[in-house]
C-alpha cells in the first residue's frame, strides 16, 4: 500500500509543481553545453567539472542532444526515474 502512495505523489509531482530547483538549472546548463559540442563547461569555452552527478548531466545532455534543452524534461527524467525505482523495489 506504501507503493501506491508514493507512486500517486511521484505522478502528482509533475502537475502540481510549477518551479524547478536551482540544481536542475545547473545540471541542464552542463548538458546543453556538452550537446552544444561546447564540452563539459558552464560557461562555453570555459572548461568545469563542477556538477555533482556526472551520469545525469550525461543523460541529460543525450536528451538535449535529441529534444533541445527543455527545463521540463529535467522534471519529466526525475519522476520516470523515480517511479522506476518504486516499481524495481
Amino acid at each position: 500500500m506504501a507503493n501506491h502512495g508514493h507512486f500517486g505523489f511521484l505522478a502528482l509531482q509533475l502537475f502540481l509543481t510549477d518551479y524547478l530547483i536551482d540544481d536542475s538549472y545547473i545540471h541542464l546548463t552542463f548538458a546543453r553545453n556538452i550537446a552544444a559540442g561546447n564540452g563539459f563547461s558552464y560557461h562555453p569555452g570555459e572548461p568545469d567539472y563542477s556538477t555533482s552527478a556526472l551520469i545525469w548531466t550525461l543523460l541529460l545532455a543525450l536528451f538535449c542532444k535529441i529534444n533541445g534543452p527543455d527545463p521540463i524534461l529535467t522534471k519529466f527524467l526525475s519522476t520516470f526515474f523515480g517511479l522506476l525505482s518504486i516499481v524495481a523495489v
